[in-house]
């Protein structure tokens, strides 16, 4: 398919925006991984708590600013889903993201008898895939928009399958 001047034009617009919202992407999840680890530490050293007890509390509280900063300065906020809505989404995919990295931990360390360090490294990139496309399809407005503009079929599927 030969491309016009101005479809080019509108497609490097579209990757030059969505290379800037996952930047934005970065920027959060990385402020929200510092908010878990000091955090983390903080009420282990400091305040002698547990420290599975404080990863919990860590992985919520940078989840709850994740979420908060990721609708606010990321993602396009959908005017069908409220704020409770909203979170839960955010919630139940951070929650699966969580799934895949214990996952790839688990099969990179224990099958595969890797460095845990270099397995972390993947399953976070792994993850913060997941997160980014997962947030983009559920959560961002922006997504519905470009489904719009695909090209619908002139005949449903079934109509163009003849069974003998």
């Amino acid at each position: 398919m030969l491309m016009t001047g101005s479809t080019w034009h509108s497609r490097e617009k579209r990757m030059l925006k969505l290379f800037k919202q996952l930047m934005k992407f970065g920027v959060v999840g990385v402020i929200a991984t510092g908010i878990d680890f000091a955090l983390m530490i903080a009420l282990t050293e400091w305040a002698s708590w547990d420290p599975v007890l404080s990863a919990g509390v860590s992985f919520t509280v940078s989840l709850l600013f994740n979420y908060a900063a990721s609708m606010r300065f990321v993602f396009t906020r959908r005017d069908d889903l409220s704020r409770s809505s909203e979170l839960a989404i955010f919630a139940v995919l951070s929650l699966v993201g969580l799934a895949i990295n214990e996952a790839l931990m688990w099969l990179g360390v224990n099958v595969f008898s890797l460095n845990y360090v270099l397995v972390k490294v993947f399953a976070t990139a792994v993850v913060m895939l997941w997160n980014f496309a997962s947030r983009k399809r559920w959560l961002d407005a922006s997504w519905g928009r470009f489904l719009s503009r695909l090209p619908t079929a002139r005949k449903p599927i079934a109509s163009t399958l003849s069974v003998h």
